[in-house]
């Protein structure tokens, strides 16, 4: 009996003494000295969780790309609106080519609805000869305003032009050219109606052809049509003249 009391007593103090230094481990670990890392599990514990933003606000908050932005558009000239162009020098059938360029200079300023002036008297414009023709003792000439100077840019312009004071320089047409020269379509049937009478000649399809919108000059008894130098060549726009 003694012995089994000292075995009992020899085992609890053997157990004692095992778990003590456990203990101390335990103890040594939940307070770590300074300089010495945290144990990761507690450190994922005391770690705030980060913050993130919803997925909505985020696209909410996306600056729009300026590509998906359409660019404003201003109506410098509305449609119907007239403008009036002067020209400095001869434009013929002697001197120009079908395809060739002059410029013309707006000769009263533009306005758009505000009233304020968005063409200045003196503006470019540039002008493109439609028809030069001779043939058989016939002239043909005819052109249109191609577009006009806006800060250095030139812009498209589509319009028909209403008044030209266009001439021929053959004494011997007398009162025969005034009724041939003309603008616009009623130009072009003008010109089909006189040059009809001759079924053969290249001038009839050429005339009606580029007559609508333009300023069309013919000559029927020898010499050339032409545009005299200080003519004035009044359009009026077919569309709306605007700039982004």
């Amino acid at each position: 009996m003694k012995n089994l009391m000292e075995y009992s007593r020899y085992f609890g103090f053997a157990a004692l003494v095992a778990f003590a230094p456990a203990a101390c481990s335990d103890a040594q670990s939940r307070e770590a000295p300074e300089g010495e890392d945290m144990p990761v599990a507690e450190a994922m514990e005391e770690a705030p969780p980060a913050e993130e933003a919803p997925a909505a606000e985020a696209i909410d908050e996306a600056p729009v790309a300026d590509s998906m932005v359409e660019p404003a558009v201003r109506v410098l000239a509305p449609q119907g609106a007239t403008m009036s162009f002067f020209v400095d020098q001869e434009i013929s059938t002697d001197s120009y080519a079908i395809g060739d360029r002059f410029v013309a200079t707006l000769d009263t300023p533009v306005r758009d609805a505000e009233g304020n002036v968005v063409f200045a008297a003196g503006t470019e414009s540039q002008w493109i000869v439609t028809q030069s023709v001779v043939e058989d003792g016939q002239a043909l000439l005819a052109m249109e305003l191609e577009s006009v100077d806006w800060n250095g840019d030139w812009i498209p312009v589509t319009a028909t032009v209403t008044d030209a004071m266009l001439d021929t320089d053959n004494p011997d047409s007398g009162t025969e050219t005034a009724a041939k020269i003309g603008v616009g379509a009623a130009a072009g049937a003008l010109v089909g109606q006189i040059l009809g009478k001759d079924t053969e000649s290249t001038l009839k399809g050429a005339g009606v052809g580029a007559a609508v919108g333009t300023a069309v000059a013919l000559a029927t008894k020898g010499g050339s049509a032409k545009l005299p130098a200080g003519s004035i060549l009044t359009v009026e726009l077919v569309e709306p003249l605007t700039v982004s």
